[in-house]
């Protein structure tokens, strides 16, 4: 028997004679795979085990997902694992998401996904002030909207304001608009620091911590911000930005690529300050990505929950606060590609290959060892 469904077997679909599937479209969620795999592991006497077949073509997948579609895996094992994990995750999220009082209008929290950036501030307040929020928003009048909502035991405030502004195509002052921003402040009292996001990301909020924290704040810049490369192994730098310290003509260079690494000589370096790091590498694990301006910034390439979020700022901040890492050694481990105009001797595990090679999909490439090939036939007799 053969059904073909499209976006078909939803909660409730019970067939139990449906025993092999073929997901031609890997699911990037694990709560969708898990779905649509259960309705091919209905239990029967009188039926056999069920049969995936998956497109492994498919590279862009979350990590959980990657060990499911490993060769030879043992999907009886992994699937309750797997399973029991994202029900705590999803647990300990409602939990989160249960400690807030407030309402922002018409927006669920659960669809909020601010970016992970941030600035830290190191703060000597015994408590903070969160319902002072609003002098960080000064001249906003009635027509403008904020609304804020607050998780005590988290230590953690949300606000949404629409402020209105003019708009760039006229200085007509009866012409404006109305633009979004969200600001979000988590306070870390084990370790006195406190964590702003704005969406807005033009400034370091400073109105937004004296308000939470009181004047006797201060803010974590070069080269204490720096230490946020502590603990990333294989760290490949994708993004240098130094200041020039000697020489008036140029202040400033920048570089982006895969290989900007072989910037940080120890030639250049002796003449140039750290304004901007970032790069990709692998923590705990998994791959990660992280980058910090001198003026204290910090960020990622992800987008997270408000839980998710505030596991991400305190992460950041147990580095930052630790005293032992030294921010001018932590770049050791920087990757420095050499050119290799040879065959290695060994079995390769992944290939990163060049951006001139990606940006030609329409045509064919041919990559061939012609020499090294022929000298070993020529060996093996």
């Amino acid at each position: 028997m053969e059904i073909n469904s499209v976006d078909m077997l939803g909660e409730g679909f019970d067939m139990p004679e449906l025993k092999i599937a073929a997901f031609h479209d890997l699911r990037k969620s694990l709560a969708v795979t898990l779905q649509l795999a259960g309705r091919f592991t209905r239990a029967r006497e009188d039926l056999g085990e069920p049969v995936f077949i998956a497109n492994t073509a498919d590279v862009n997948l979350k990590e959980e997902l990657r060990a499911l579609y490993a060769q030879d895996p043992d999907w009886n094992l992994l699937l309750p694992h797997l399973s029991e994990g994202a029900i705590g995750q999803e647990l300990e999220a409602q939990r989160f998401m249960g400690g807030f009082v407030g309402q922002l209008d018409e927006i669920p929290l659960t669809e909020i996904q601010p970016a992970a950036s941030m600035v830290l501030y190191r703060t000597q307040c015994a408590r903070w002030t969160p319902g002072a929020f609003k002098a960080a928003f000064k001249g906003s009048s009635d027509s403008e909207q904020v609304y804020p909502i607050l998780n005590e035991a988290e230590r953690m405030l949300v606000v949404i304001a629409a402020r209105r502004q003019g708009v760039p195509w006229t200085d007509i002052s009866t012409v404006d608009g109305v633009a979004w921003e969200l600001c979000i402040a988590i306070l870390d009292p084990d370790k006195a620091l406190l964590y702003i996001h704005g969406s807005a990301n033009n400034g370091n909020y400073s109105d937004f911590a004296k308000a939470l924290c009181g004047d006797n704040v201060e803010l974590i810049k070069a080269p204490d911000v720096f230490r946020v490369f502590a603990g990333i192994n294989r760290l490949m730098l994708t993004n240098v930005g130094l200041d020039e310290q000697l020489g008036r003509q140029i202040r400033y260079t920048g570089r982006m690529g895969p290989d900007v690494g072989a910037l940080l000589a120890d030639a250049t370096l002796a003449t140039t300050t750290k304004a901007v790091l970032a790069g990709v590498g692998f923590e705990n694990g998994g791959l990660t990505s992280v980058g910090a301006g001198k003026r204290g910034r910090v960020w990622s390439n992800l987008r997270l929950r408000v839980d998710q979020f505030a596991a991400w700022c305190k992460n950041i901040g147990s580095k930052i606060d630790d005293s032992n890492i030294d921010p001018e050694q932590v770049l050791r481990g920087t990757l420095i590609p050499t050119l290799v105009d040879s065959r290695p001797a060994a079995v390769p595990v992944g290939v990163d290959w060049p951006v001139e090679l990606l940006d030609h999909v329409e045509s064919a490439t041919t990559i061939s060892f012609a020499h090294t090939i022929n000298e070993q036939l020529t060996k093996s007799g």
